[in-house]
């Protein structure tokens, strides 16, 4: 048999995992619940959906859209992506790069391909969110993973951040 033929059943598995599918279960769905766990992160909140770590941002209207309804309209799927190589699902890729950057004591965002980071609850994170950035912002290009620019308000948060990473 053809080596590259015995590999399509392999193939197909993959392709099935990557599948996005929704729940159909309004204002609690079956299958989700509320961690409070290691997969924990600032500034997200995560649920439980059958193995798979389904995340938001606080402040998205998905969040509110999904406890109401209890399904997503649209959403991403990255596998392994998540801690333990769990199975991300949320609204979008910026928010599953985000949390999977997240570290206790600090926020992030992702915003035009570049990194922000916050220490968690602080003003200036408040001012990105009530303005899209701070009055003051510090930017260190190449400095984040795979040589992402970084950016924050102040520098010791960066330096604090990365060598959280």
């Amino acid at each position: 048999m053809n080596r590259h033929l015995s590999l399509l059943p392999l193939l197909f598995a993959f392709a099935a995992c990557g599948t996005t599918t929704q729940t159909t279960t309004p204002a609690a769905p079956n299958g989700e619940t509320m961690s409070s766990s290691s997969y924990d992160r600032p500034g997200f909140t995560v649920m439980d959906q059958d193995g798979r770590l389904l995340v938001f941002c606080n402040e998205d209207p998905e969040l509110a859209n999904f406890k109401k309804h209890g399904d997503l309209v649209k959403s991403v799927t990255r596998i392994g992506a998540g801690p333990g190589g769990r199975t991300v699902r949320a609204p979008d890729a910026e928010t599953i790069e985000a949390y999977t950057l997240a570290r206790p004591g600090f926020v992030t965002r992702i915003a035009d391909g570049r990194i922000w980071v916050f220490a968690a609850g602080s003003k200036d994170w408040d001012e990105f969110l009530a303005n899209g950035e701070p009055a003051k912002s510090v930017t260190k290009i190449g400095a984040g993973p795979n040589g992402a620019t970084v950016k924050s308000s102040d520098t010791e948060v960066i330096t604090k951040w990365l060598a959280a990473l």
